[in-house]
């Protein structure tokens, strides 16, 4: 999976990529999302999903905080109100993508599958991304060609107590022994036909951090740009890559078709397909175990 611009100064940005300084912003997320959690009451949105007013202090810290001038910003729950000028300009320009609160339905009901994710994408190349999952105490950050991992010593503790350490690519053979994460449209319209124990997930950023530490072997579900925009820029630098059905590559490359981005569809932002995320070799593995039922 080819991800351009892998030096911590992102081409063309206002400014330079900062991984110590995205692991301090999304720490004080963190710490603010659920100092306010059991406040937030939530509702539905016109899709069905959930969303709370912690995903939109969230979201409007990140907003104040990343955008230089001349930089763009693309958030879950402020895109559609922006328009599609801005967005297809985003896309051509520098823009931050942003997932205040990744898996709202668990965090609203208390279960910890949830994350906070960041993605900086220059001419709808994605170079840079950092996310937290803030009850597993883990935050994984871009940094030049690596991908750092921080283990939380608490989430009042500095980052600078955490345990730092720089994740390798996945290697070695599938494990019938290991966990695979299942998205909620795969629980919902899929079938897995493979011994490994699952654990289903609401959140893709907790499950695929999951996958780059090493801690479960795959993925399978599907997601909109801004759960996977902090993740994909880390995935190309360990060697896990994700699949659409059809075989086609989910790259750092946003316009590459992976994505509808069609500004007028209640899809928008969405992939254009369900997918499997995993190291490379294990692909054939995964997705001959896996059917799709249709219309899922």
């Amino acid at each position: 999976m080819g991800c351009a611009g892998n030096n911590d100064v992102t081409e063309g940005s206002a400014r330079a990529w900062d991984a110590a300084g995205m692991a301090e912003l999304l720490l004080e997320c963190g710490r603010r999302a659920l100092a306010h959690r059991a406040a937030s009451s939530w509702t539905l949105k016109s899709d069905g999903s959930l969303v709370t007013e912690v995903d939109r202090d969230i979201e409007a810290l990140l907003s104040a905080a990343l955008p230089g001038s001349g930089e763009y910003f693309i958030g879950e729950e402020t895109i559609a109100q922006r328009g599609a000028d801005y967005a297809r300009a985003a896309l051509r320009g520098s823009c931050w993508v942003v997932d205040p609160i990744d898996g709202t339905s668990s965090f609203a009901h208390g279960f910890p599958l949830w994350g906070i994710s960041i993605g900086h994408m220059v001419g709808g190349v994605l170079r840079h991304g950092a996310v937290m999952v803030p009850e597993c105490g883990d935050i994984l950050v871009s940094e030049g060609k690596r991908v750092v991992h921080y283990r939380l010593a608490g989430l009042t503790a500095p980052l600078t107590a955490a345990t730092r350490r720089e994740l390798a690519p996945a290697a070695g053979a599938w494990q019938a022994g290991g966990v695979l994460m299942l998205g909620q449209r795969f629980c919902k319209s899929g079938q897995l036909r493979m011994p490994n124990p699952v654990v289903a997930s609401g959140s893709a950023v907790e499950a695929l951090a999951a996958v780059l530490t090493g801690q479960a072997q795959a993925y399978v579900g599907h997601m909109k740009l801004w759960d996977i925009a902090g993740l994909l820029p880390m995935m190309a630098r360990l060697g896990v890559s994700g699949r659409l059905v059809d075989g086609s590559e989910i790259s750092c490359e946003v316009t590459n078709g992976a994505f509808l981005l069609d500004m007028n569809s209640v899809a928008c932002w969405s992939l254009r397909d369900n997918c499997v995320i995993c190291a490379d070799a294990w692909q054939p593995v995964v997705n001959s175990a896996v059917t799709w039922r249709a219309g899922g």
